[in-house]
């Protein structure tokens, strides 16, 4: 029996593949790669698909290449990665979006008979074209959706190990609220180097109703920049699950905006 193999088709189809898998394995971990480095790590999985054909050795390092030398490979090239450790974890990421990918293709595969039954009169080339198509496409859709809901389940099990209760005293007024530990926040009181948490203004209404001496903290984000009063409290207590910890005489930015759209916390804490 003879089989023709057509390279072209097969560097093409290999290259649209990997262009796939890394778009969503970037999505799910967060990275904001860059296109033409997606474009050259999927490219590199192409080559090598084609090279593979013209393989004489051995099964075993045939394997070893492909799944350990060439993932790793790919990975470099498409994510700035930085070190080993987050080297294989981009490749097991690769990976795992690539079973998710053959799942979603050999289960539209199966239904493609039926969606394709009025298209019999076509030619034999352009009915595997548009099979084709239709796989990549509904695959591409099917991964995508699975990064998208492995992102926010990630960012949900982060958010939560975040999560504390934060008790604010001041006078005799006192307030138990939930807190995020926010590992992006870097207020600074610009004359003492004071770290600076951000509260909702409706939290400080309630435990200091009137104060003396506001700070203003010049801040800076996406959003654009300004200025957010301040004010120094009596103390304040984080609690977590496995720790909690004490701070006495704390910095407080006021903030008129929701810190969270679903009121999950109302106070972001600055770890030291």
């Amino acid at each position: 029996m003879t089989y023709t193999v057509y390279i072209d088709a097969v560097f093409a189809v290999n290259t649209v593949m990997d262009l796939l898998v890394l778009a969503a394995a970037g999505r799910i971990l967060g990275y904001r790669a860059r296109k033409i480095r997606l474009a050259a790590g999927a490219l590199a999985g192409g080559i090598w698909s084609c090279l593979a054909l013209f393989w004489q050795g051995s099964a075993l390092v045939m394997a070893l290449i492909t799944y350990g030398g060439m993932g790793t490979l790919m990975a470099v090239i498409a994510f700035p990665v930085k070190g080993a450790r987050e080297t294989a974890r981009a490749v097991g990421c690769i990976y795992m979006v690539s079973v998710v990918l053959a799942g979603v293709m050999l289960a539209l595969e199966r239904l493609a008979p039926g969606v394709f039954s009025a298209a019999q009169g076509m030619e034999d080339g352009m009915l595997s074209l548009l099979l084709w198509i239709f796989l990549a496409a509904g695959g591409g859709f099917g991964v995508f959706g699975f990064s998208g809901e492995i992102r926010r389940m990630v960012r949900d099990i982060a958010r939560r190990r975040d999560m504390c209760r934060v008790v604010l005293q001041f006078g005799d007024r006192r307030e138990e609220v939930s807190g995020l530990i926010d590992t992006g926040n870097r207020l600074r009181e610009p004359v003492s180097g004071c770290p600076v948490h951000v509260a909702e203004a409706e939290l400080m209404e309630r435990l200091c109703p009137a104060v003396q001496g506001v700070i203003f903290i010049p801040y800076r984000s996406v959003g654009g920049q300004g200025m957010l009063p301040a004010v120094f409290i009596d103390a304040m207590e984080v609690r977590q699950e496995k720790e909690s910890w004490h701070i006495a005489r704390p910095l407080i930015a006021v903030t008129k905006r929701s810190l969270s759209p679903e009121g999950e916390y109302h106070i972001l804490i600055q770890k030291a």
